[in-house]
């Protein structure tokens, strides 16, 4: 759930940990355009997201492609996965410094897939000598063999998805597991040889109070891991959770109390030590995703699977939702971007970021509108967005589209 996937302020949807629905991706110009600041960061570096679709269950607000599918598919999966490996073999000739697992549950298939995946992207794909790998595991798929059958195949990173501490809240949103089945896969990846862990949690769940959230913040914190994502929960159509709010069964809480959870963990993680690089995502030091990290600066990236969606040299492509075709070998056609979508959707991407963006990657008068209106800041040739435009970086986003 970490990789970005969409659009909007804390959304679900925007996981890295990536990656289809928002795949205009930025290919960074070193002109003057950019800053100096800027063009140290657009040397390129190319990120690899896998799609395992597989799922034991379907959680009710999950709108990716998905399948509770049985262990008589993942073999075939994996072929068609090797297959668009080799179909992709020609064109990438820029060095991978990341790769990324999501899903559906990664975790989930037999753990020697993994490597032997990992093997032939090696055989294969040019791929730096030490790359950032992530893997998205659920607690209730998680073994001690597993993670050392991970950490062999040169897996440093794990993505955990807990999402809330309260086992009513993770039984309505239909997840797998309960909290003490969380901490006991979580201290199985904290006492292995992996030392980079990610944690989800989702806040403004129906019903969930203040001091849920708060407490959730609390526990998470005491187990310290190097990372985490946050998102508000988000009602996307053709969803079970949409379902639910249509037939009155649910209400979403209130769009004040949704910021009021938020605001406290901005406050709230600093204090412990969690600096916030990104509007969703908190790290100690040096332990932000590079995956996703790249993904906010504009880099490349190459989607295989189900549903991935890819931006590479100015072209994006995004395969099928379907799973006939995919397995047939259908091939996505690519779309040529030209130059001044990428300079916009650099723009929106970048503008999430802490760091903040060049002033002159935004015209004048829509500097003086957003400033006017206290969305942004501007200090030192830089723009920022203040807490308010975080609270409304969709509404800062369609200023800067129209």
């Amino acid at each position: 759930m970490e990789r970005v996937r969409g659009v909007g302020p804390l959304s679900s949807a925007w996981k890295a940990e990536v990656i289809p629905l928002y795949n205009t991706r930025l290919h960074v110009r070193a002109n003057s355009y950019f800053t100096k600041q800027d063009r140290i960061s657009a040397v390129s570096k190319l990120g690899l997201y896998i799609h395992i679709p597989f799922c034991s269950q379907r959680c009710i607000y999950c709108h990716f492609a998905t399948d509770t599918v049985h262990n008589d598919k993942h073999q075939l999966y994996f072929e068609a996965l090797e297959r668009e490996i080799l179909q992709q073999k020609s064109v990438i000739d820029t060095p991978i410094h990341t790769i990324y697992f999501g899903g559906g549950t990664p975790s989930l298939v037999n753990p020697n897939y993994i490597p032997d995946l990992i093997s032939f992207i090696r055989q294969n794909l040019p791929v730096v000598k030490y790359p950032e790998i992530t893997i998205e595991c659920n607690p209730e798929s998680i073994s001690k063999e597993k993670i050392d059958i991970y950490q062999k195949s040169g897996i440093n990173r794990v993505s955990l998805g807990l999402q809330a501490w309260q086992d009513h809240h993770l039984k309505k949103l239909n997840r797998a597991h309960d909290i003490e089945t969380f901490k006991k896969a979580y201290l199985i990846i904290k006492n292995s040889k992996i030392k980079n862990i990610n944690i989800d949690l989702i806040f403004g769940l129906p019903k969930q109070t203040i001091g849920e959230w708060k407490k959730s913040l609390n526990e998470v914190v005491k187990l310290k891991p190097n990372h985490l994502s946050l998102y508000s929960l988000e009602y996307h159509p053709q969803t079970p959770l949409m379902g639910l709010r249509i037939s009155n069964k649910i209400s979403p809480i209130s769009d004040s109390l949704d910021r009021r959870m938020y605001r406290l963990a901005c406050e709230y993680l600093p204090s412990q030590g969690y600096s916030q690089y990104e509007i969703s995502n908190f790290s100690l030091k040096s332990f932000e995703s590079k995956h996703n990290l790249n993904f906010w600066k504009g880099e490349d990236y190459i989607g295989i699977g189900l549903s991935a969606a890819s931006y590479f040299k100015g072209q994006e492509w995004e395969n099928t939702i379907f799973w006939d075709k995919y397995i047939a070998g259908e091939i996505a056609p690519k779309i040529k971007i030209s130059k001044n979508q990428i300079k916009l959707n650099k723009l929106l991407l970048n503008i999430r970021l802490n760091r903040g963006i060049s002033s002159k990657q935004i015209s004048q008068s829509k500097q003086k509108l957003l400033l006017k209106s206290k969305l942004i800041a501007l200090k030192e040739n830089r723009i920022y967005l203040t807490k308010k435009g975080q609270d409304l970086e969709n509404q800062v986003s369609q200023i800067l589209y129209t």
